[in-house]
């Protein structure tokens, strides 16, 4: 609540903009509450700061879509598996939101290493500084699982250690096929989202947190303008 004495009139050409601020209710979740564990995952989107693409399904019932990786599925469909999901054991469970996002300011440089790019123009990134403890955090992953072989079953939005080619890294569950048992994981240090069976997840401890999660999903300035992008697209990937 703000006290009287902090209001103003807004002038007629500020009046002239539209509100910014859009109330919409979610696809899948028209007449229930969400709860707290959905809440938790929201949040993660939020603390974030995630860019998210938007689809109207009915009357301010929109559906959201994650712009990170390449797996395309909606919001609603990966909160689904948390409703399915057991109860988690809070202190346990390492959650996206428990790992720092590495961020650059606008106008800021940064020696980067370009690990991929998708077709739609994305490219894929992660800084040069910070190396040094990203190796050693792989070497102590590797230890890990040499003790830990146990396969392990995350929620949505949960991190957890993924295989990917006999390797193991940082990964984001995205969404389950209980019948499958496969997951489809976001790895998130390198933005690269695949399909992988269950068996080749474990739980990540909790020390594993301690580095930023270092891909970064950006675009191309100027590149959606250029005649030749596909191009410019092509030579990219050759380059890398």
């Amino acid at each position: 609540m703000a006290p009287i004495s902090e209001l103003k009139n807004i002038s007629e050409s500020l009046a002239e903009y539209c509100a910014t601020l859009t109330p919409i209710t979610l696809k899948g979740f028209e007449k229930g509450r969400f709860s707290d564990e959905e809440i938790e995952f929201l949040e993660g989107y939020c603390k974030r700061e995630e860019k998210l693409l938007t689809k109207k399904c009915g009357n301010n019932v929109f559906e959201l879509f994650s712009l990170n990786g390449n797996d395309r599925l909606s919001l609603s469909e990966k909160m689904k598996d948390l409703s399915a999901a057991p109860p988690p054991n809070e202190e346990s469970r390492v959650m996206s939101k428990d790992v720092a996002s590495w961020k650059m300011k606008p106008g800021q440089t940064e020696n980067v290493i370009c690990v991929g790019i998708q077709d739609e123009d994305q490219i894929i990134f992660i800084p040069h500084t910070g190396m040094d403890q990203f190796v050693a955090l792989n070497e102590k992953i590797v230890e890990y699982i040499t003790t830990n072989s146990e396969p392990y079953s995350p929620i949505a939005d949960e991190l957890c250690l993924a295989n990917y080619e006999g390797e193991w890294y940082r990964a984001r569950a995205e969404k389950a096929n209980k019948a499958l048992e496969e997951y489809q994981v976001y790895y998130i240090d390198y933005g690269n989202s695949v399909t992988i069976p269950s068996s080749d997840i474990r739980k990540m401890p909790k020390d594993f947190c301690e580095i930023p999660a270092l891909a970064v999903v950006g675009h191309i300035k100027d590149i959606n303008n250029s005649n030749s992008k596909n191009d410019i697209i092509d030579i990219i990937k050759e380059e890398i």
